[in-house]
């Protein structure tokens, strides 16, 4: 399995996005002043990690899906309601299915803000230590 970064989490929301939402704009980086209604941008709000036994981590990065709608806080709901479904699980570009959790909707000054966490585990490439070479001679 490859490492999941959290770049590959992002491309995983976009990818969702992009299937449900075809004619919508898509923003990672800067939300623009003058933005397209009906346009989406994905900001990572927090992450953490913990380390874990064997040079593995446990990683938390937590989205949010800020929704600016065209018509009103009714479509804000009616997205809603897609969001949470179709970012349940999503597939990173390398195949890694991820869970969403800890899913929460807030409409700020008329833009749906949609949370959602995907925790995962990575590896780290240390090297294994292995045992000493034995010599096994059997007697008959």
């Amino acid at each position: 399995m490859p490492e999941i970064s959290i770049n590959a989490v992002l491309d995983a929301i976009s990818i969702a996005l992009n299937s449900a939402f075809p004619g919508s704009r898509l923003y990672s980086e800067e939300t623009p002043q003058n933005f397209e209604p009906g346009a989406f941008s994905i900001v990572i709000i927090t992450a953490s990690q913990k380390r874990l036994p064997n040079s593995r981590y446990r990683r938390r990065p937590l989205f949010d899906v800020i929704y600016f709608p065209k018509t009103g806080k009714e479509e804000c709901y009616t997205v809603a309601d897609r969001l949470f479904m179709l970012l349940e699980v999503v597939t990173t570009p390398a195949g890694d299915k991820l869970r969403g959790t800890d899913m929460t909707i807030e409409i700020v000054d008329d833009a749906l803000h949609f949370k959602v966490q995907y925790r995962h585990h990575i590896i780290t490439g240390a090297a294994e230590e292995t045992m000493e070479s034995l010599t096994l001679t059997q007697g008959g």
